[in-house]
Order: structure tokens, then sequence, then C-alpha cells
């Protein structure tokens, strides 16, 4: 039989032994895992708890997105690349006001952009702040960069391809000049002329092209590189709200040699 008094020492310890082991959060691990695909449809029938769950935050958000902020003069879409010349332009005023405002002015000679990064046409009539959303749904930011010779003929070679495709990525600052074959012509100019030997020109484009996004390899011999603080969306979104009426520019940027 145990003394007494030993029973009485370890009595508190076994006591605090038993508490933690039974405090102690019980262990477990994964064994199965089973899926099932559940398919929404617009057969599939609404839930009315859902709806009234959700009826408050719907109304709050479509209060805020059919906010008319602007009007637009014409309908544009992507083909011909007059929507792609309205984003670039409107790139590179947002970007050199947003430098100047910091302090370092900046000219920018060329503004690229790739067409699948626009989501939907420019409607006329009224704009809305839903519209920005919708026309640029990613968080991409602005790019600078500088490129030489060599890289700005990569550039004509690849927007040159493209065209002759039916694609017309957004562009300023630029007049392609392009056959049916693919090929781009020497008459191609960056403002009123054409490449200067020895020259690099500043060119604004976004994050995910400068990272070879959609093929555009040539943006990785930029230098004096720059990732900027501004995302597209919020540039779009300040020109647009403070412009009464969006117009559509009327020069094209890309030439096809008959």
């Amino acid at each position: 039989m145990l003394n007494n008094k030993f029973i009485l020492r370890i009595a508190p310890a076994v006591s605090l032994l038993l508490f933690i082991c039974a405090c102690e959060e019980p262990s477990y691990k994964v064994t199965h895992v089973e899926a099932h695909h559940i398919e929404i449809s617009p057969t599939t029938p609404s839930s009315q708890d859902m709806d009234n769950h959700l009826s408050p935050m719907i109304d709050s958000m479509s209060a805020v997105m059919d906010k008319v902020i602007s009007h637009s003069e014409q309908y544009a879409d992507k083909r011909g690349g007059a929507l792609g010349a309205w984003l670039a332009d409107v790139s590179i005023e947002e970007v050199e006001n947003y430098m100047d405002k910091n302090g370092q002015r900046v000219k920018i000679d060329v503004a690229l952009f790739n067409s699948g990064g626009m989501r939907t046409q420019m409607p006329k009539g009224d704009i809305t702040v839903g519209w920005v959303y919708e026309f640029m749904p990613f968080d991409n930011s602005y790019v600078l960069l500088e490129l030489d010779n060599a890289a700005m003929r990569e550039m004509f070679k690849y927007l040159s391809s493209a065209a002759s495709r039916g694609t017309y990525h957004p562009l300023s600052g630029m007049r392609m000049v392009y056959d049916k074959n693919g090929n781009w012509d020497r008459t191609t100019t960056i403002g009123q002329w054409r490449l200067t030997p020895g020259k690099t020109y500043t060119v604004l484009t976004s994050d995910f092209l400068h990272k070879g996004g959609d093929g555009m390899a040539f943006f990785s011999h930029g230098t004096n590189v720059r990732y900027l603080p501004i995302k597209m969306r919020d540039a779009i979104m300040d020109y647009v709200t403070s412009h009464d009426t969006l117009k559509i520019p009327q020069n094209p940027r890309y030439y096809e040699i008959k």
C-alpha cells in the first residue's frame, strides 16, 4: 500500500496532468475526400432564403455601379482599333499627369496594351461606374520602360502580324503600317518620325505585358523599368469621371498597304 504522505505529495501533479490531458485538443487527420459537381443554369430553381440574404447587398452594389459618370458620343468596339486607341490615349494622359504631379516630368513616346484586356465595347450614351469595371476587370498596373531600336523592331513585327489577322492591340503615339502578309513597312512612324538610329523610346504598358503576357517578349529587353502605383482601371475611372463627354479618336493607328 502506498504511503499517505507520498499520495499527498503527488496528488497535485497528477491532478494537473489529468487537467492538461483533458484540455488537449483532439488530433484529427483527413482520411477521405468526396466532391460533387453542382451545376447552376438558368433553369436552376431559386432559393428564397438566398435571395433574401443577397438582396440588400445587390441593391447596395447596384446603387454604386449604375451611377452615370459620363456620356459617350458613339459606339465603339475592338474592330479597327478605335476603342484601343482611346484606351492608349487616356493612359498616356493620365500617367503623364501623375508623373508631373509627383515632380517627374516624362514624355511618353508610345503606349501599347493588349486587345484581350478590353472586355466589352463602349456604348453610345450613358457611361456608368459598372461599365469601367466591365471594360477593365483586371488589377493590372502601369509600367514605364525604355526600348531601343532592336526591341522596337520586334514590337513592329509583332503588331503587324497581329493586325494582318484582324487583331488591333491598343496603341498610341504610333502609325503602324503593314501589309496583308503581316510585314511592317518602313513608313511606320513614332510621332512624326521613323525609327532613329541609337535612340531609345519611352513606352507605357502594363505589368502583365512587361512579364511577357500575350507573347510580347520584346518588353523583356526594356531598360529603366519603372512599375507605377497606378492601376489601369483607376486611371480610366479618373479620366471618365472628369470628362462629361467621351470622344473616340478618329485617327487610325493601323494602316494596311493595299
